[in-house]
């Protein structure tokens, strides 16, 4: 019985908590990635990405575009409205409860093998 509590406990204590995406994100700074050639911009304090149960708000001033999202492990995939379409993957590097990490893996701009392309995208939740 003991070997069971310990295990049990030690199970317990080698789980990660689940935080959840739903609520609102800013972009802190995006990291653009070519072939070793790397750099950062900030990103749009204006821009709000409001995750709510399946929807997603990006709003900005007085634009907003809705679109479904949905979470398959450690993939993010943003749909269209009517969920036919996947506009963009996204891989969640890291999610706590203040910030996440999105990589999105782009096509290469040349049909050369051996070229990796992507964005890293740095949130903070909005309070």
């Amino acid at each position: 019985m003991r070997t069971f509590l310990l295990l049990l406990f030690l199970c317990q204590a080698c789980q990660q908590p689940e935080y959840s995406i739903e609520g609102g994100w800013r972009v802190d700074s995006t990291l653009h990635y070519y072939n070793r050639f790397q750099y950062s911009e900030a990103g749009d304090e204006e821009i709000i990405y409001l995750y709510q149960a399946d929807t997603l708000v990006i709003s900005k001033a007085d634009e907003e575009k809705e679109m479904r999202y949905v979470i398959e492990k450690d993939t993010l995939k943003w749909l269209d409205a009517g969920r036919t379409q996947t506009l963009s993957v996204f891989q969640i590097l890291s999610l706590d409860s203040r910030h996440m990490i999105l990589k999105e893996d782009l096509k290469p701009l040349y049909t050369q093998p051996n070229q990796q392309r992507y964005r890293q995208y740095y949130f903070s939740r909005e309070d």
